[in-house]
């Protein structure tokens, strides 16, 4: 991007919910409205976001806890391998509904979930 089109550029989004920011870029009649979420990172390729990661970092084993209700689910082999948002691949068994990365800790290793349900 040039310094033209930064200028016009609003960073970041994070006070709007996915829900609005589609319904913004749909108001505005912008092309990236009806487009299909991205699961990756643009500059690994398509593949495995935690396994990449592997290869650099090593596995620190924490715990996973309901933002909500400090719940403690199970245990995850590292915070930096989850993004916020993210519903596949938490592994947690036995819950009566799906769950999302809703926060993490990263100094004391604790990945925080919660609810599809309760998402904003």
């Amino acid at each position: 991007m040039n310094q033209g089109q930064l200028s016009k550029t609003f960073f970041p989004l994070g006070n709007l919910t996915k829900k609005e920011v589609i319904e913004n870029t749909s108001a505005q009649n912008l092309s990236t409205a009806n487009k299909k979420d991205s699961t990756g990172i643009c500059f690994i390729g398509e593949r495995d976001f935690k396994n990449f990661l592997q290869n650099y970092i090593k596995n620190q084993n924490g715990n996973i806890v309901d933002i909500e209700t400090k719940e403690f689910f199970g245990h995850h082999n590292g915070v930096m391998y989850y993004t916020i948002g993210q519903r596949r691949g938490l592994n947690l068994g036995g819950v009566s509904e799906p769950y999302f990365v809703a926060g993490k800790n990263v100094e004391n290793n604790i990945l925080y979930v919660a609810k599809s349900s309760e998402e904003k």
